[in-house]
């Protein structure tokens, strides 16, 4: 398992700039979980990867109305993250041309990151 400041470093090795989203998932089986499942462009293979941003025990998760739509085509805009015995995290989703963005503000215990 990750120490923070090592999740914090590998969280800084990406763009998180015109990526897009997969999937978003919420859960709260065992604990509350959200889950960002994007797609990193891998311009060697001019193909796409999968990057899936876990966030476990959210303490608090707060978002714009989520609007989709027949022609809703998800990316990131902006990830911002820090770290302060958890982990406070504020990201920008655009949702498509002419639709309104998604703000998404959370704080939870950890971050899992697979690729």
């Amino acid at each position: 398992m990750l120490t923070p400041i090592q999740i914090i470093e590998k969280l800084n090795s990406y763009v998180f700039h015109d990526m897009p989203v997969a999937s978003i998932e919420f859960s709260t089986d065992t604990s509350t979980k959200f889950v960002l499942n994007l797609l990193l462009c891998n311009e060697i293979n001019n193909d796409y990867e999968k990057l899936k941003l876990t966030f476990q025990g959210i303490q608090n998760l707060e978002t714009d109305p989520i609007i989709l739509t027949p022609h809703s085509d998800l990316e990131v805009y902006s990830f911002n993250y820090s770290f302060d015995s958890i982990f406070h995290c504020d990201m920008m989703l655009l949702i498509g041309i002419g639709e309104p963005s998604l703000s998404i503000k959370l704080s939870c215990d950890a971050v899992e990151i697979n690729n």
